[in-house]
């Protein structure tokens, strides 16, 4: 006897696929001092507006990273200011079910007994993806390590 073992056809989208990304850049220092912020990137003006405003303060306003609109979707997220060192931002994970894309953000900030030292921070990460015109979620959880 063969059991066979299937899903109805109105279930399959809820099956989510990885989406596979590269980070730009990632670290604690940013010029975007509005607190979070997310963006989905899809054309050279909104690019250069967010990268000006994240390396505003920079020596040389770098220019922006290439990156081939045709067939890339940039994602920027930026986290929370700190006055202290240790937080960071990062997209952990990209997934996609047909009708949408989900970005899985984590903000990590140091515990109370971690004896972190003063220092702003402003903790950001860009990455890029295939392009895509579907909408983007973004789910976004906060963890707290303890040293």
């Amino acid at each position: 006897m063969k059991l066979v073992f299937s899903l109805p056809f109105a279930l399959l989208p809820l099956l989510a696929s990885p989406v596979p990304f590269v980070t730009i850049e990632k670290s604690t220092k940013s010029g975007w001092h509005h607190g979070k912020g997310e963006f989905v990137i899809d054309r050279p003006e909104l690019w250069r507006h967010v990268w000006t405003a994240h390396t505003k303060g920079s020596i040389g306003h770098p220019p922006p990273p290439p990156v081939d609109f045709a067939t890339e979707t940039v994602i920027a997220v930026f986290g929370d200011h700190h006055l202290t060192t240790g937080p960071t931002t990062e997209v952990v994970s990209i997934e996609t079910d047909g009708a949408k894309v989900d970005v899985h953000v984590v903000d990590t900030e140091p515990g109370p007994a971690c004896g972190a030292f003063f220092a702003e921070s402003w903790p950001f990460h860009f990455v890029r993806m295939p392009k895509t015109s579907l909408p983007v979620v973004f789910h976004r959880r906060t963890v707290v390590h303890d040293c």
